[in-house]
């Protein structure tokens, strides 16, 4: 009786285990149906091809029609031209699925087509024209051209509503060819858009980001979705039997083992819980000061779903740089990775001290931190505001070759329209360094050079580079010119070490060009052990020459404060405005 009770207990496991077994011989089968998919799929492009062309108020060769599709289907990738003029087609996305990335010339021309929208030719790598010209074309919006595109004919259409993406804008802006009739748009489809000319077309032009979110990202998906819906069912059919198994067959052996037998492998996980558990401690201890585990950082951590990289900037060996997409807005994310255990564990540390400094300033003169970002244990992100104008340096390299031809007008005092004074920016500067020098103690920058000031919008000064170690050994030979003579012989950093670098971008700022013109010159130099001192263009102003020189003093005691330079700067900025006043008013 007890053997029979205990088969009798068991009968609804032993049931489930030959479900089980019959789901899992009716898999071939699936997956049978499974491979079939892409053969239906394509017989119902065809018949949707005729059905379109059955209903168009053209009357050709439906036959014809056909085999033209058919032969452009299955040769798509061996032609570079697909033309398709006057069959009366009235859906995009037949013409749409015929071109491949190997196709350059697209005719569409005297057609029915009345709607493009969440058209996406990107892959189309090697397309270079596009005649959309008498169709029925009502708007252009959600449309993602390809990047070699150079001649586009929208001509003899009823278009009213045209809405790109930037990247799209620009591309259209140099096109070699662009037809299309005289277009005014009062309002866009996007809120957030805003309105430009390209010769008689009034264009709508929103942000990459918010264009992706409105036109690509729920369609993305669901295509995405739609594609392996039937291989997801599978799958978690299988995961869930297999799951399902397991549990049935844990079961089964739980009643069959003894106490004895339960409590030594209790006893076994017991121990392998707290070996893992070691060894999670034993991994964070690695890398002390995580800031990925720091209360402080909990407000400032960003989701990697509201990040979109749009393009790589910078890559290094064990960093990248990229533009992306935070929100509606533009940013710069720094990532670094750790290869393998133990690998770049410097370089992570490193980056980390970096991350600290900077999420802990906050003023308009010094680049924006927005916030740290990570997947896995092993990466680590900062993410901080985006600086359109790029860096000092090369906004100096680009006015020193205007100023060759006499087309520049970038002087010390006197701003323009295009542009600050040279002596904006360096108040600019100096502002941002009685910021750093007003903490407890200074935070020091030690790598200040015009590289490091990056131009905003508005011109405007944001000063970078903060957080890296201080360390003379990072400095390359051409690097030191920038380098205080106490840090080059002792490898102390100060606060008036950074005021001796001012002097030297100050010297950037007059002459247009690195501190000492030329490059062999500079390496002479630091092979000989002899630094000289920057050099001033002959037209300098001699207050600002004398400024200079008091920060370029080899005795750190003798160079003014922060504070001190901020104020002479200021005096005579407004020592030359009011000179200006006068002289107009005259």
């Amino acid at each position: 009786m007890g053997s029979k009770s205990s088969i009798s207990q068991l009968a609804p496991q032993i049931a489930a285990m030959r479900r089980c077994t019959w789901a899992l011989q009716a898999l071939p089968l699936l997956f049978a149906a499974w491979s079939t998919l892409p053969y239906v799929q394509s017989a119902n492009i065809h018949v949707k091809l005729r059905r379109a062309h059955h209903q168009s108020s053209k009357h050709h060769n439906l036959e014809a029609v056909a085999d033209t599709f058919a032969l452009s289907e299955s040769s798509s990738t061996e032609s570079s031209t697909i033309d398709l003029v006057g069959l009366g087609l009235t859906s995009w996305s037949d013409i749409e699925s015929n071109v491949t990335d190997q196709t350059e010339i697209l005719n569409a021309s005297h057609n029915l087509i009345q709607d493009v929208s969440g058209t996406n030719l990107s892959s189309a790598t090697d397309l270079v024209s596009i005649d959309l010209s008498s169709n029925n074309l009502t708007s252009v919006v959600g449309v993602i051209f390809p990047s070699n595109l150079t001649t586009l004919d929208l001509s003899n259409n009823s278009i009213k509503s045209f809405e790109v993406r930037e990247t799209d804008f620009t591309l259209l802006s140099n096109l070699s060819g662009f037809k299309m009739d005289n277009l005014e748009q009062s309002d866009c489809p996007t809120s957030s858009a805003s309105t430009e000319t390209i010769g008689n077309v009034q264009i709508c032009v929103v942000s990459d980001y918010v264009f992706q979110t409105a036109y690509f990202r729920t369609k993305s998906a669901w295509q995405a979705g739609k594609g392996v819906i039937y291989l997801s069912v599978i799958v978690s059919a299988l995961i869930s039997l297999w799951f399902l198994a397991l549990l049935v067959g844990h079961t089964i052996k739980r009643k069959q083992n003894s106490a004895k037998d339960l409590e030594q492998r209790d006893t076994m996980e017991t121990s392998y819980s707290t070996q893992s558990r070691n060894w999670s401690l034993s991994k964070q201890e690695d890398l002390p000061g995580d800031v990925r585990f720091d209360p402080e950082f909990t407000s400032l951590r960003i989701d990697p779903s509201d990040v979109m990289q749009v393009r790589t900037l910078a890559h290094g060996g064990f960093a990248m740089t990229s533009l992306v997409h935070l929100g509606d807005k533009q940013a710069v994310m720094k990532k670094v990775a750790m290869h393998a255990q133990g690998q770049d564990r410097d370089q992570m540390l490193a980056f980390m001290d970096e991350i600290r400094v900077c999420a802990k300033l906050d003023h308009p003169k010094v680049m924006g931190f927005l916030g740290i970002m990570w997947a896995s244990p092993s990466d680590l992100a900062a993410i901080v505001e985006y600086v359109p104008h790029g860096s000092l340096n090369l906004f100096l390299k680009e006015k020193k070759s205007a100023r060759k031809s006499s087309r520049s007008q970038f002087t010390w005092m006197q701003s323009t329209k295009e542009w600050p004074s040279k002596i904006s920016l360096a108040l600019q500067i100096s502002e941002a360094l009685v910021y750093l020098q007003s903490f407890s103690p200074p935070v020091i920058h030690g790598h200040l050079k015009a590289e490091c000031v990056l131009l905003g919008s508005s011109w405007e000064v944001k000063l970078s580079g903060l957080g890296y170690k201080l360390d003379t050994s990072s400095f390359s030979g051409e690097d030191r010119v920038w380098v205080a003579p106490e840090v080059l012989a002792s490898g102390q950093f100060d606060e008036k070490s950074d005021i001796y670098s001012f002097g030297v971008v100050l010297s950037e700022l007059d002459c247009c060009k690195p501190p000492v013109s030329h490059r062999a010159s500079r390496r002479q130099s630091v092979e000989s052990g002899i630094l000289p001192k920057p050099k001033f263009c002959d037209d300098c102003p001699p207050e600002i020459l004398q400024i200079a020189q008091s920060c370029l003093e080899d005795d750190g005691g003798g160079r003014p404060t922060a504070m001190e330079l901020y104020y002479s700067l200021r005096q005579l900025q407004r020592q030359s405005e009011a000179e200006r006043r006068a002289s107009t008013n005259k």
